[in-house]
């Protein structure tokens, strides 16, 4: 096996499995990367890439002006804000 591809499943593994702390995001998407466009090339990655930003879900709609939620009251209800 490729020692990008498994550096990167490594650092993976100690993230998410272990919650090794030492492991930081940017480091393990940066190793991710790295070991995608090894295994897909360059311009493979890309289209990949690509394809994958097209097809995220946005976010959900914010609750109302100025993205606040909204109030409740101590019933938990939901108010309305007049400001």
């Amino acid at each position: 096996m490729n020692a990008t591809i498994l550096s990167a499943l490594q650092l993976a593994y100690r993230k998410h499995h272990l919650d090794d702390d030492n492991v930081g995001w940017e480091e393990l998407s940066d190793a991710l990367c790295h070991a995608l466009c090894e295994a897909m090339g360059d311009e493979g990655f890309q289209r990949w890439s690509a394809e994958m930003d097209a097809s995220r879900v946005p976010p959900p709609v914010a609750w109302g002006a100025g993205n606040v939620a909204p109030r409740s009251n101590e019933r938990g209800a939901r108010t309305r804000d007049f400001a």
